[in-house]
């Protein structure tokens, strides 16, 4: 009797302390892993608020978790770019239409107050700059377009000195107000090419040239 009463108070002993023993590894482990899941909420919320530079840098441990870890961080990532070339296009489309809107601008300004004559050139400049802001616009409705690669060229034989010349003559008003001379050099061969893509990159460049060029001096 003695025996087992002592031998039932071991058991009960030992399984005080299974219990306490399991609470106090219960609790540890359920630190230990709602540690990182809380870090992740706090990190999904950050970047929810639109803070995608937001990374999770510590590992929690656990495989589960740390593929979880992975996906919010290349979520994060993505989204990031995203927003990049969501701003570099937004200046892009901003600085392409503020060149043909300039044009007409300084144009229309030139003719009424007296400065320049309204001759059929100097009309037709005007008018090729709002055709090009016309399709501009409709490069933005077909962004769609754009960003999956399936963008049509409309390719046409072009003479580049011709064309060169016909949108060195809208910036007419620009150069003449900066007191700068352009020469063109060189001929050129008809080629194969969207015009008025081709032409976008001639009036960057001139556009820039008349920009950065210092006062009376040559383009």
């Amino acid at each position: 009797f003695l025996f087992l009463d002592a031998l039932n108070k071991i058991l009960v002993g030992i399984g005080i302390f299974s219990l306490v023993l399991s609470i106090i590894t219960g609790i540890f482990l359920a630190r230990h892993l709602s540690k990182p899941i809380l870090k992740t909420v706090e990190v999904t919320k950050d970047i929810a608020a639109g803070k995608y530079e937001t990374r999770i840098r510590e590992g929690a441990g656990t495989k589960e978790m740390d593929q979880l870890i992975g996906s919010i961080n290349h979520l994060a990532e993505s989204l990031e770019k995203q927003e990049a070339l969501r701003r570099r296009l937004t200046a892009d489309v901003a600085h392409e239409l503020r060149t043909p809107i300039t044009t007409v601008q300084t144009h229309v300004e030139a003719i009424m107050e007296g400065v320049w004559e309204p001759t059929r050139e100097r009309l037709e400049s005007c008018y090729d700059e709002m055709t090009r802001l016309g399709n501009l616009v409709s490069d933005l409705e077909s962004l769609a377009k754009v960003e999956s690669d399936n963008l049509k060229l409309n390719k046409t034989e072009i003479d580049l000195r011709e064309l060169t010349d016909r949108i060195l003559g809208g910036f007419e008003k620009e150069l003449k107000d900066r007191k700068l001379s352009v020469e063109t050099e060189g001929n050129c061969s008809a080629v194969q090419a969207d015009r008025d893509r081709i032409s976008q990159v001639i009036i960057n460049l001139v556009s820039n040239a008349v920009k950065y060029t210092d006062r009376k001096s040559v383009v």
